[in-house]
């Protein structure tokens, strides 16, 4: 037997924050999808499965953006999530859209890329400073699990040089930083909004 898809659309119990945060809301929209916020709470409400959601309008259309819960580099959701999302956000969207103005999409994500000058209190230090540090940068940059909070990053937030400079320096062991890049520019990765 092979599975070629993963399993999904199992859950943990449901913690008590989370059913503060969401019960005023569903108050508020009653299971109907009527504003972009209300379409973004019910694609996160579709499965619990999905992380994070986003709502934005390209012309006509309704653009729905999922991520899904995962510790990949890249969560994408599957065709099924994407499906599942879709059937129920049209089920709740009370005919304010048509069938084919609604697109459930998977993120596009902004890579960046760190160049960096690290000089170490000692040597020997080197090499583990170095795999310690590629650590933390990968799980800072993380787009559910890193930022400040180790909350993920909100949709359209850029990567900020001098947060890159405060977590590599905050490692123990490194004696400073210098030199440091960010896709090859000493400046802040922006997001726009296409991205």
């Amino acid at each position: 037997v092979i599975n070629h898809e993963p399993a999904e659309g199992g859950a943990d119990t449901e913690l008590l924050e989370e059913v503060f945060e969401r019960g005023p809301y569903l108050i508020k929209h009653r299971d109907k999808a009527v504003t972009k916020e209300d379409f973004e709470r019910l694609a996160n409400a579709a499965s619990s499965y999905i992380a994070r959601t986003k709502c934005f309008t390209e012309g006509p259309n309704l653009n729905v953006i999922i991520i899904p819960k995962g510790e990949e580099d890249r969560p994408y959701p599957s065709l099924g999530l994407r499906n599942i999302v879709r059937k129920y956000l049209l089920e709740r969207s009370l005919n304010t859209i048509l069938n084919q103005s609604l697109e459930v999409v998977e993120p596009s994500y902004k890579e960046v890329k760190v160049t960096v000058d690290v000089i170490p209190e000692s040597i020997d230090l080197a090499v583990p400073l170095e795999k310690e540090m590629l650590k933390q940068l990968k799980e800072y940059l993380h787009p559910l699990t890193g930022g400040n909070e180790k909350s993920g990053w909100k949709f359209g937030r850029g990567v900020h040089i001098s947060d890159i400079y405060a977590l590599l320096e905050g490692i123990d062991g490194v004696e400073h930083v210098e030199a440091l890049l960010l896709n090859d520019k000493s400046e802040d990765v922006e997001i726009k909004e296409s991205e």
